[in-house]
């Protein structure tokens, strides 16, 4: 038997402006909601009604978690989707009485289709609360649900300070548990940035296992016998899954991957970029002059493919179905062909670990959920091949080689490359400056009264959003306003209330407007931080 485990991260950056109706960045989970998450679960329950186990593993991240449960931003979201909705529909009746031609149509009516499923079934049937419907699958074994660093932090970046490591992973799993009402078994690494004896602090919050870059463990102290077809325990015990190469090709390669096909939608061909009409700027941001912004809306009417004088094809669903379906058969084919190979070589079933971003599916690559929904129902069908959680898969696979892995991420390069370089250091050494202010207030200064230790929670709110590995990664990517912005107003609140306690002259008026603008991680406690730095 061969056995493939995917794994789908789902995180995105905390992004919470309640003093604004629309803010451009919101966009980021709007879009991620209505493309992915939802459209994920819904798959889902469609595989659960199939009575499929064991399917995929999420892991969700802390501030993500945040965003989901935050009823504003909610609000907002099902406003965006509205909009949507709307604007689809007066596009259909459009093309219906005007433009009955035009070959835009089937692909404004399969989305109209879809946007009014995704807001009827979040808004009637889940009750707006997507957390619960991950809660139900992973109570039936259709997926695993695994957690990550807090704000994500980057690991590697802070290694010189252990304790607050430990506080990120702590309070991670608290927050977990405050949705979940179980503490996960496995934890992802943000970024797979690993380095020798970060597993330690896995070990001590009673966690398992974690994913790792392949390099991690092909350059570990021991050659692994297995390569990267199975996993490997720490000489303290700790698991370690290794990435398959190959199955992270397949999808994430520029050149060779699935989303590549010229029959799937064009991520980049969006009617907010390419028209100019009164309708769609109604879903437009406007700029500081009150211009609106051409940015994307999520409406999309064109497939990769060219026609032969360049222009782009009117978008297909059937032809990107039947491509998707396609796909997700030469996907297992390709793990059953090396499997057969490795099989003869190994001590062990072949496993194949494949952990993605969760919104390259749906948003990046629309047709990425249906792909997943074909992968799930075409390996419960061989004989061969199997999918797993590796929860499940550690069930009956429990003895495996001892090595030490080694210092290692994804991204570019392999060592840390994105999250730490020319473009982004600046902000890495004042980040440095804070934490060793943080960690010596929270040494040296004792809470004596709620007003106290309520400012050193908030403190402890702002450091570890910024923190957050999304401001170097956005930096690295050309991005920079925003991250660059967001980073320096959590310094600026950072020091304004740091000497306010320090001085001693914290008022509860203060207070009240950082914890409006900070609504998030309510489960951290005072005693969180005396276990670390009392």
């Amino acid at each position: 038997m061969k056995f493939v485990s995917f794994l789908l991260h789902g995180h995105l950056p905390y992004v919470n402006h309640p003093e604004k109706d629309k803010f451009l960045e919101e966009d980021w989970f709007n879009e991620a909601m209505a493309e992915v998450y939802i459209p994920l679960a819904i798959m889902l329950f469609e595989l659960q009604e199939k009575r499929l186990k064991n399917c995929f593993t999420l892991s969700l991240s802390p501030t993500l978690l945040a965003m989901m449960s935050n009823k504003l931003l909610i609000s907002k979201f099902v406003s965006y989707l509205e909009d949507r909705i709307s604007f689809l529909q007066s596009d259909v009746k459009n093309y219906i009485q005007f433009d009955q031609s035009n070959e835009n149509l089937k692909a404004a009516y399969e989305l109209l289709n879809l946007y009014t499923k995704i807001h009827n079934t979040f808004v009637h049937k889940y009750n707006k609360d997507i957390i619960n419907q991950f809660r139900i699958l992973r109570e039936d074994n259709v997926i695993e649900i695994i957690t990550t660093n807090m704000t994500h932090t980057f690991s590697p970046n802070y290694q010189p300070y252990p304790n607050y490591l430990k506080l990120q992973v702590k309070t991670a799993i608290d927050d977990f548990y405050s949705h979940f009402s179980f503490k996960p078994d496995g934890f992802w690494l943000p970024e797979c940035g690993y380095f020798e004896g970060l597993e330690e602090i896995l070990l001590e919050n009673g966690l398992k296992y974690t994913i790792i870059e392949a390099h991690g463990i092909l350059m570990g102290d021991t050659l692994p016998v297995n390569g990267v077809y199975a996993p490997v325990y720490s000489k303290n015990g700790f698991l370690f899954f290794p990435r398959d190469i190959d199955s992270a090709k397949n999808v994430w390669s520029r050149t060779e991957g699935y989303p590549g096909a010229s029959e799937y939608r064009d991520f980049h061909q969006d009617i907010g970029t390419k028209w100019e009409d009164s309708r769609v700027k109604k879903m437009l941001h406007k700029n500081i002059d009150e211009e609106h912004i051409k940015s994307f809306t999520g409406i999309k009417y064109w497939q990769i493919g060219e026609n032969e004088n360049g222009t782009k094809k009117p978008y297909n669903p059937f032809f990107a179905s039947q491509q998707a379906k396609d796909d997700a058969e030469d996907f297992l084919n390709k793990r059953e062909e090396v499997g057969n190979s490795l099989s003869k070589l190994m001590n062990t079933d072949p496993l194949f670990t494949a952990p993605y971003d969760m919104e390259l599916f749906g948003h990046w690559w629309f047709e990425g959920i249906e792909f997943l929904k074909n992968i799930a129902i075409d390996a419960n069908k061989r004989k061969n091949i199997s999918l797993t959680t590796y929860s499940e898969y550690l069930k009956n696979n429990s003895s495996h080689q001892v090595l030490n892995p080694q210092y290692s991420t994804w991204g570019q390069n392999g060592f840390s490359q994105v999250w730490n370089n020319e473009s982004n250091n600046r902000m890495i050494i004042n980040s440095h400056d804070i934490l060793n202010n943080f960690e010596h207030l929270i040494k040296n200064v004792k809470a004596t009264s709620k007003i106290e230790k309520r400012a050193i929670i908030l403190l402890t709110k702002i450091v570890f959003l910024l923190t957050s590995s999304d401001w170097p990664f956005l930096i690295n990517s050309g991005i920079n306003a925003y991250p660059v912005k967001r980073f320096y107003i959590h310094k600026e609140d950072f020091e304004n209330l740091y000497y306010k306690i320090l001085d001693k002259k914290i008022n509860k008026e203060y207070l009240d407007d950082l914890a409006f603008r900070y609504p998030l991680f309510e489960k951290i406690t005072y005693e969180d931080l005396e276990n670390y730095y009392g």
